[in-house]
Parts: structure tokens; sequence; C-alpha cells
């Protein structure tokens, strides 16, 4: 969740950031150069290393996992499933509803930051 966290915070700081020499986000003239300036402080500086240290978390724990706990966890997150041996649990289905919701839900984001990304120009 700290991850999710902070890559929004990353996009949304992005948006408004402003490098003074080539790049401003696309909603840069929706915002005041002060807020603008904090927002650039903040993806450049703060942001970017906090969520390089999240990735390191993120990678270390996946070793440890592996190493450690004798768990595979890559393959269980790139297919959202993983075998367990617990003979109470039923394995996740996913119909076509949900994996077309899903598209849906998808485009829907995809066309809402294609709509942000050219409010600018």
């Amino acid at each position: 969740l700290a991850m999710l966290l902070v890559l929004a915070l990353q996009v949304g700081t992005g948006l408004v950031s402003d490098d003074e020499i080539a790049f401003t986000g696309p909603l840069y003239s929706f915002v005041s150069s002060q807020i603008s300036g904090l927002a650039t402080w903040y993806h450049k500086e703060v942001g970017s290393t906090i969520l390089l240290v999240l990735v390191g978390l993120h990678l270390a724990a996946i070793v440890f996992y592996r190493a450690v706990k004798q768990q595979r966890l890559v393959r269980a997150m790139l297919s959202g499933d993983q075998a367990v041996n617990d003979q109470e649990l039923s394995p996740s289905q996913d119909s076509t509803a949900d994996r077309l919701l899903a598209l849906a839900v998808f485009a829907g984001c995809a066309a809402g930051m294609a709509y942000i990304a050219n409010l600018g120009g």
C-alpha cells in the first residue's frame, strides 16, 4: 500500500511539476507557481528517493520469502494465482465477465489519463 500511495503522489506531483528547462506537467497551468515548485521538489527530491527505497524493500521481501520461507511469489504476482495446500480454501474463479470488467476499468483509466494529459496542451 505504501508503494501505491507513493506512486500516486509521484504521478500527481508530476502532473503539475515544472523543471524550468524543457518539461512541464500537463496540469501545470492550473496551479500556482508556488504549488508547482513544491510539487516539483517533492517529485524530484523526495518522492523518487522514497519510491526507490520501497522498490528495494519489495525486492528484498521477494528474496526473503524465496530464501527463508521457501515460497515462490513472483509467478503468483504475475498470474494472480497461488497454489496452496489448504483443503478448506477453494480456488478463485475469474469468469469472462470479471475479465471484461477489468478490461473496461483499464480502458476507462487509460481514457481518463489521456484526457488529463491533453488538458494542458
